[in-house]
């Protein structure tokens, strides 16, 4: 059973690493970065969710802050990228 608990964690660990890489081969440095900003506040949304963690108001509200920035990100992002191709 431990060689099938290391086999799952290797395997998935390689999984998600090769698709990191895929994905930011593809994407722009700045929807990379937003990407990766999100990484925390989900990591503790599942881990309330799955395992039941418990969490202080104030990580809550700076989970809200990393989103609500994020959100932000990619609205300038979207909305500069309309602008520069407008203006060409």
């Amino acid at each position: 059973t431990w060689v099938g608990i290391a086999w799952i964690a290797v395997m998935s660990s390689v999984l998600a690493f090769s698709f990191q890489v895929r994905a930011q081969a593809v994407l722009s440095a700045s929807v990379s970065a937003t990407l990766f900003l999100l990484e925390g506040p989900f990591a503790a949304l599942f881990g309330w969710w799955i395992f039941n963690d418990q969490l202080e108001a104030i990580q809550w509200v700076g989970a809200a802050l990393v989103v609500v920035a994020a959100v932000i990100a990619c609205l300038l992002y979207t909305s500069d990228a309309a602008t520069t191709t407008s203006a060409a």
